[in-house]
Order: structure tokens, then C-alpha cells, then sequence
């Protein structure tokens, strides 16, 4: 389970990356953390676990297990995804439409030969310059 919670943040950061606001410095994982700690969800997570889980395991090489407690293995993904779900949320879907936009994406992905990555990169940019991105951030 936290494996595929992990692949549905890899495709969100990926989404955010795509709407212009590539998460490839340490600040920018700072503010996505902050953001999504904001989240209206208000779950029992916090910035700093946010920012821990994706810096470290999400879109780092640790396990979960490696990097937080017993109790933190089973909350801390569910908890992160559900806040970064409704916070990038796109302003013209509902939190599940986008879930299942991701699950698609993620599915593509797995079939996908990784030697068109450089294509869909330049098509994904052009798209964004063209329609310009909408995003959301739920506070």
C-alpha cells in the first residue's frame, strides 16, 4: 500500500512540476510540505513529516520504515497524500477525479518506454506555455 501511495505522490509532484513549479530544490519541497500541511483536511501531520516523506522516501531512495516510527509507517503516507491530493487539486475536478487522473498517469507510465521521455518532456512544456496550468492550493 505505501508503495502505490508513494507512486501517487511521484505522479502529483510530477503534475505540480508540469504546472510550473518544478519541485527540484530543497525550498521548493519546503513550500509543497508547507502547503500541504495547510491542507484542510486537518489531519495529524505535520510540515516537517510532509517535507521528510518526500525529500526522503518518496522522491528519495530511503524506506518508510527507515524513516519514521511503528506508528508514522501507516499514517504518515496516507495522511501526506491525502493533504498534497486536495491542496494540487485542479480547480475544475473533484479530490477523486484526480486521483483517478493519477492512477491513469501512473499506469501509462508503467507502460511507457522510457526512450519517448524526452519527447513527452518538450510536449508537456509546450502544453503548459500554450493553455498556461490551474492548480489549487486548499487552505
Amino acid at each position: 500500500m505505501a508503495e502505490r501511495q508513494t507512486r501517487q505522490l511521484e505522479v502529483l509532484v510530477l503534475h505540480t512540476e508540469r504546472e510550473g513549479s518544478s519541485p527540484s530544490t530543497d525550498a521548493d519541497l519546503h513550500e509543497i510540505a508547507n502547503n500541504a500541511a495547510q491542507s484542510v483536511t486537518q489531519l495529524g501531520i505535520t510540515e516537517q513529516e510532509i517535507y521528510q516523506y518526500l525529500s526522503r522516501v518518496a522522491l528519495g531512495q530511503e524506506k518508510l520504515d527507515d524513516v519514521f516510527a511503528a506508528e508514522g509507517i501507516a499514517t504518515v503516507p496516507l495522511f501526506a497524500t491525502a493533504n498534497l491530493l486536495l491542496t494540487f487539486c485542479p480547480h475544475e475536478k473533484e479530490w477523486w477525479e484526480y486521483l483517478d487522473q493519477i492512477w491513469d498517469a501512473t499506469e501509462v507510465a508503467d507502460r511507457t518506454n522510457l526512450t519517448v521521455l524526452p519527447a513527452l518532456m518538450i510536449r508537456a512544456r509546450r502544453s503548459v506555455s500554450s493553455a498556461g496550468g490551474s492548480s489549487r492550493a486548499v487552505g
